[in-house]
Protein backbone atom coordinates (compact mmCIF):
# COMPACT_ATOMS: atom_id res chain seq x y z
CA UNK A 1 0.00 0.00 0.00
CA UNK A 2 1.31 3.40 -0.96
CA UNK A 3 1.02 6.40 1.39
CA UNK A 4 0.29 9.84 0.01
CA UNK A 5 2.56 12.70 0.84
CA UNK A 6 1.20 16.24 0.93
CA UNK A 7 2.69 16.85 -2.49
CA UNK A 8 1.09 13.79 -4.09
CA UNK A 9 -1.79 14.61 -6.45
CA UNK A 10 -5.09 12.97 -5.57
CA UNK A 11 -6.54 10.71 -8.22
CA UNK A 12 -9.46 12.03 -10.26
CA UNK A 13 -11.91 9.67 -8.51
CA UNK A 14 -11.14 11.30 -5.15
CA UNK A 15 -11.96 14.74 -6.57
CA UNK A 16 -15.30 13.44 -7.78
CA UNK A 17 -15.89 11.85 -4.38
CA UNK A 18 -15.19 15.17 -2.72
CA UNK A 19 -17.56 16.91 -5.08
CA UNK A 20 -20.26 14.36 -4.25
CA UNK A 21 -19.62 14.84 -0.56
CA UNK A 22 -19.89 18.63 -0.84
CA UNK A 23 -23.13 18.25 -2.81
CA UNK A 24 -24.47 15.94 -0.13
CA UNK A 25 -23.63 18.45 2.62
CA UNK A 26 -25.28 21.23 0.64
CA UNK A 27 -28.41 19.11 0.31
CA UNK A 28 -28.46 18.52 4.04
CA UNK A 29 -28.08 22.23 4.64
CA UNK A 30 -31.06 22.80 2.35
CA UNK A 31 -33.14 20.41 4.44
CA UNK A 32 -32.17 22.29 7.59
CA UNK A 33 -33.37 25.46 5.89
CA UNK A 34 -36.73 23.83 5.17
CA UNK A 35 -37.08 22.95 8.84
CA UNK A 36 -36.59 26.60 9.73
CA UNK A 37 -39.30 27.58 7.28
CA UNK A 38 -41.68 25.03 8.77
CA UNK A 39 -41.00 26.34 12.26
CA UNK A 40 -41.55 29.89 11.03
CA UNK A 41 -44.88 28.82 9.51
CA UNK A 42 -45.97 27.13 12.73
CA UNK A 43 -45.21 30.27 14.73
CA UNK A 44 -46.87 32.59 12.21
CA UNK A 45 -49.65 34.62 13.76
CA UNK A 46 -52.87 35.06 11.85
CA UNK A 47 -54.97 38.22 11.76
CA UNK A 48 -57.65 38.21 14.44
CA UNK A 49 -60.44 38.31 11.85
CA UNK A 50 -59.17 35.13 10.12
CA UNK A 51 -61.70 32.32 10.63
CA UNK A 52 -60.58 29.02 12.13
CA UNK A 53 -62.20 26.87 9.46
CA UNK A 54 -64.55 26.75 6.47
CA UNK A 55 -67.75 26.81 8.54
CA UNK A 56 -66.56 29.88 10.46
CA UNK A 57 -65.54 31.58 7.20
CA UNK A 58 -69.00 31.10 5.68
CA UNK A 59 -70.66 32.28 8.88
CA UNK A 60 -68.33 35.28 8.97
CA UNK A 61 -69.21 36.24 5.40
CA UNK A 62 -72.92 36.05 6.18
CA UNK A 63 -72.60 38.04 9.40
CA UNK A 64 -70.31 40.70 7.97
CA UNK A 65 -72.49 41.17 4.87
CA UNK A 66 -75.47 41.77 7.17
CA UNK A 67 -73.51 44.12 9.44
CA UNK A 68 -72.05 46.14 6.57
CA UNK A 69 -75.44 46.46 4.85
CA UNK A 70 -77.48 47.24 7.97
CA UNK A 71 -75.14 49.07 10.32
CA UNK A 72 -73.81 51.84 8.12
CA UNK A 73 -70.80 50.01 6.72
CA UNK A 74 -68.67 51.67 4.10
CA UNK A 75 -66.87 50.27 1.08
CA UNK A 76 -63.16 50.72 1.69
CA UNK A 77 -63.51 50.63 5.48
CA UNK A 78 -61.43 48.32 7.65
CA UNK A 79 -64.53 46.17 8.23
CA UNK A 80 -65.12 45.91 4.49
CA UNK A 81 -61.46 44.91 4.04
CA UNK A 82 -61.89 42.16 6.64
CA UNK A 83 -65.00 40.97 4.80
CA UNK A 84 -63.02 40.73 1.55
CA UNK A 85 -60.16 38.96 3.37
CA UNK A 86 -62.53 36.27 4.66
CA UNK A 87 -63.91 35.71 1.16
CA UNK A 88 -60.34 35.36 -0.13
CA UNK A 89 -59.57 32.73 2.55
CA UNK A 90 -62.52 30.50 1.60
CA UNK A 91 -60.59 28.35 -0.93
CA UNK A 92 -57.82 27.74 1.62
CA UNK A 93 -60.33 26.90 4.35
CA UNK A 94 -62.16 24.56 1.98
CA UNK A 95 -58.88 22.88 1.01
CA UNK A 96 -58.13 22.30 4.70
CA UNK A 97 -61.52 20.64 5.18
CA UNK A 98 -62.84 17.19 4.30
CA UNK A 99 -64.33 18.40 0.99
CA UNK A 100 -63.84 16.40 -2.15
CA UNK A 101 -62.05 18.04 -5.08
CA UNK A 102 -65.40 18.57 -6.82
CA UNK A 103 -66.84 20.33 -3.75
CA UNK A 104 -63.68 22.40 -3.36
CA UNK A 105 -64.05 23.45 -7.00
CA UNK A 106 -67.60 24.67 -6.22
CA UNK A 107 -66.44 26.56 -3.11
CA UNK A 108 -63.51 28.09 -4.98
CA UNK A 109 -65.72 29.19 -7.90
CA UNK A 110 -68.33 30.67 -5.55
CA UNK A 111 -65.66 32.54 -3.55
CA UNK A 112 -64.06 33.85 -6.75
CA UNK A 113 -67.43 35.12 -8.04
CA UNK A 114 -68.26 36.54 -4.61
CA UNK A 115 -64.99 38.47 -4.42
CA UNK A 116 -65.56 39.83 -7.92
CA UNK A 117 -69.09 40.94 -6.97
CA UNK A 118 -68.09 42.72 -3.77
CA UNK A 119 -65.16 44.45 -5.44
CA UNK A 120 -67.36 45.66 -8.29
CA UNK A 121 -67.24 49.42 -8.80
CA UNK A 122 -71.04 49.67 -8.85
CA UNK A 123 -71.62 47.89 -5.52
CA UNK A 124 -73.94 49.69 -3.13
CA UNK A 125 -73.30 48.71 0.47
CA UNK A 126 -77.01 48.65 1.34
CA UNK A 127 -77.52 45.96 -1.30
CA UNK A 128 -74.60 43.83 -0.12
CA UNK A 129 -76.74 41.04 1.34
CA UNK A 130 -78.74 40.58 -1.85
CA UNK A 131 -75.59 40.83 -4.01
CA UNK A 132 -73.87 38.00 -2.12
CA UNK A 133 -76.96 35.85 -1.50
CA UNK A 134 -76.58 33.37 -4.38
CA UNK A 135 -72.88 32.65 -3.89
CA UNK A 136 -73.29 32.60 -0.12
CA UNK A 137 -76.06 29.98 -0.52
CA UNK A 138 -73.62 27.83 -2.51
CA UNK A 139 -70.96 28.18 0.20
CA UNK A 140 -73.47 27.41 2.98
CA UNK A 141 -74.67 24.27 1.16
CA UNK A 142 -71.08 22.98 1.23
CA UNK A 143 -70.62 23.42 5.00
CA UNK A 144 -71.78 19.85 5.84
CA UNK A 145 -69.35 18.50 3.24
CA UNK A 146 -66.46 20.28 4.95
CA UNK A 147 -66.70 17.79 7.81
CA UNK A 148 -66.08 18.38 11.45
CA UNK A 149 -64.27 21.70 11.98
CA UNK A 150 -60.64 21.40 12.95
CA UNK A 151 -59.43 22.59 16.34
CA UNK A 152 -58.99 26.34 16.32
CA UNK A 153 -55.21 26.61 16.73
CA UNK A 154 -54.62 30.17 15.63
CA UNK A 155 -57.35 31.75 17.76
CA UNK A 156 -56.63 29.82 20.96
CA UNK A 157 -55.07 32.84 22.67
CA UNK A 158 -57.84 35.29 21.80
CA UNK A 159 -61.03 33.28 21.60
CA UNK A 160 -63.89 35.41 20.35
CA UNK A 161 -66.89 35.08 18.10
CA UNK A 162 -68.33 37.74 15.84
CA UNK A 163 -71.85 36.43 16.37
CA UNK A 164 -71.93 36.52 20.18
CA UNK A 165 -73.87 39.77 20.37
CA UNK A 166 -75.71 40.68 17.21
CA UNK A 167 -79.20 40.74 15.90
CA UNK A 168 -78.24 39.72 12.38
CA UNK A 169 -78.77 36.60 10.33
CA UNK A 170 -78.76 33.17 11.89
CA UNK A 171 -75.86 31.14 10.48
CA UNK A 172 -76.75 27.86 12.15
Amino acid sequence: MRFLSPTTRLPEMTVLSRLALVTCFMSLAGCAGDTDLEEEHVHHSFPEHRPANYKDAVGGISLRAWELANRGGRIGSREFGHFVDIIAWVPEMAADSDMTKADWDKANAAATRLKSLVLSSDLRIGELESVVAEELATLKALVPKAGKPEVDLHHSDHHHHHDDHHDGPDEH
